[in-house]
Parts: C-alpha cells; structure tokens; sequence
C-alpha cells in the first residue's frame, strides 16, 4: 500500500461506548487533516444512547469512515475486531472521546517517505478540560529517528512520561499481526501489547510535537478512581514484568532498566490510586511492595515509597484530604 500526497496507509481504530456527546469531534479532528488516512473504522461496542445513530447520520454516508456494531465486550475487544477487518499497512488507535490536532498524518507521511522502513509514529500529548486549558500528558523531549522503540519507551519511563495508552503511537500492522498481539480484558486492557508493540519496533520516529489530545471529563473509565481496581492494576503489571522476563529481553541492559522503571512508576500509580480510594493500604499492594522493595531507585520519591510504603500511603492522603479541604474552601468563598 503506496503513501500519496494526500493519503497515508493507516487504518484508525475507534472504538466507541456511549459517547454520542464526544465522538463526532473526535472523527472530524481527523477527517479534517489536510492528509487523509487509509480508514477510519469505528466500532460501536453496544452503547445504549445515541452514539451509533449520530455515527450513521453524519457518516453513513462516507466512504473512508466505517461503523461497526458489537455486543458490549469492552474497549479492548472492539479495538481486536477493528484490528481485525484493517485494511492498512499501519494501525492508530485512536479514543473516540479525544482530539487530533493538524499535521498529524502530513508528519507521518513525511516521515515514512523519508524512511520506508519505519514502523513505529511516536508523538507527544496533552490533556485539555472544559475551560479549554491543557496540561503536558506526553511529552517525548527529542525528536529524531531511533534504530529500536525500546529506547522511545526506556526515555519515556525514565523522565516519568510514559502511559501504556494505546494512542500514544502508529504502528505497523505487521508487528501486531505477525506476533498476535491483543488487547487483554477490559480494564488496564493495553498494558502488554503497548510495551510489546516498542519493544518489537524498529526504525521509530519520535517528536516532540503536540499531536494528540486526551479529553479530561467527569466520570470517564481511566479516572474514576473510586471505583479503582488495584487486582487488575497489579494483574497488569505482572503481566508486562512477564513479558519483559523474556528470552531475548531479560538480559538486555535497556530492557533491564525498562523493567525496574516500570515496575517502580506501577507501584507509585497504585499506591496513590489507593489513597484515593481505601482507608487503609490493601494487603495484596502490600504485597507487590514488599516483592519490589529491593528494586533500584531513580528518585526520592522510589526511595521512600519502597522503603516506607505505609508512612508513603498516609502521607498521600493526608496531601489528599489537605487539597480537598483547600478546594472546598476557594468554592465556598
């Protein structure tokens, strides 16, 4: 599949779940790149408002946009269906409730003609809110050509930018298909096939570029944390330290770095996330850090959590409670 001068081989995969509010910006953000991808493929997962009859009444019509409809199975499923019936050479997975900004598919082009054997897109991102104001989500400090993607993912964890996001990349079809990666699950779902697709990626484009923007909105699945499943989070994470444990990756001194960062910014997420939602650190957390606590550290912060892991836990909250009280104090006044 040839890149044009206005189309690139990328198939985008969306999948949707009672999101009618949001959706129909988020295709237009990428139907209104002056470089048109190979498809945009949208996969209904058995919402029960509107979402697939605004999908149909704007899109039904359009060529490059194709709707699918399943039963609800989660967001990793509809993501393998759409992997599933993609026709391009590369694969973006895009969240239908975000944003892409201009130039993204035009960088891309220019890039897979500079080099034909890329196989690996890396962008950096933003979290935008209501009020329009944006906070850096992602942010790659380099930008330049990389012979493998496990030094994208080692710079990312070490500068405490990465996220297992699926979106933070455009990758080759052919290294999910030919390695049968897929999502897991329904919740922390891209956690393995995130790390496996930069670990088996070479020739990577890295920018420091703004592409991609992660709405921030009430009630979301990545931040309700009271509803915080710290079993799947930890589940998660075992699986990633299992894969990195690999014959060809257990004994690379990048991957070993990888591993021991990972592992360190997973239990920090987790122990904070339980601060938010439990009065006292559940066991199984416990547990996890007791395993980790002779991991090497890169910051105070590692340090202390592995090192004191209850006095870290009832320090968050009491920041936790302070900040609350200190909100409830600017909305009363």
């Amino acid at each position: 599949m040839n890149t044009t001068e206005s189309s690139v081989p990328v198939s985008v995969i969306i999948p949707a779940y009672n999101i009618d509010r949001y959706v129909l910006e988020c295709i237009d953000s990428l139907l209104s790149q002056n470089i048109s991808p190979y498809e945009i493929i949208v996969v209904d997962d058995g919402s029960t408002d509107n979402t697939n009859e605004v999908l149909r009444q704007k899109y039904g019509d359009n060529p490059l946009v194709k709707i699918y409809r399943q039963d609800n199975k989660g967001a990793g499923e509809a993501r393998n269906f759409g992997l599933s019936v993609a026709g391009g050479d590369f694969i973006f997975f895009c969240d239908s409730d975000d944003v892409v900004q201009a130039g993204f598919f035009a960088e891309f082009r220019d890039r897979l003609i500079e080099n034909p054997g890329m196989e690996m897109f890396c962008f950096s991102s933003e979290l935008f809110f209501a009020n329009q104001k944006t906070f850096p989500k992602i942010t790659h400090h380099e930008t330049g050509w990389l012979k493998e993607g496990k030094i994208a993912v080692r710079d990312l964890l070490l500068g405490n930018n990465y996220t297992s996001a699926a979106w933070t990349y455009i990758v080759s079809r052919r290294i999910l298909v030919d390695n049968q990666l897929c999502f897991l699950g329904r919740v922390h779902e891209d956690h393995n096939i995130t790390m496996l697709a930069y670990l088996l990626s070479k020739e990577v484009f890295r920018t420091a570029r703004v592409y991609y923007s992660q709405r921030v909105r009430p009630g979301s699945l990545t931040r309700t944390r009271h509803k915080f499943d710290f079993g799947g989070r930890i589940n998660a994470m075992q699986g990633v330290i299992a894969l990195l444990g690999r014959e060809g990756f257990r004994s690379d001194p990048d991957c070993l770095t990888i591993k021991t960062k990972y592992v360190n910014s997973s239990l920090i997420f987790l122990v904070d996330a339980c601060a938010e939602s439990y009065a006292v650190l559940p066991s199984p957390v416990r547990d996890e850090l007791r395993n980790f606590r002779h991991n090497h550290s890169y910051s105070f912060k590692e340090r202390f959590l592995l090192a004191c892991p209850v006095l870290y836990f009832y320090l968050k909250k009491i920041r936790l409670w302070s900040k609350r009280l200190t909100d409830r104090g600017k909305s009363d006044g």
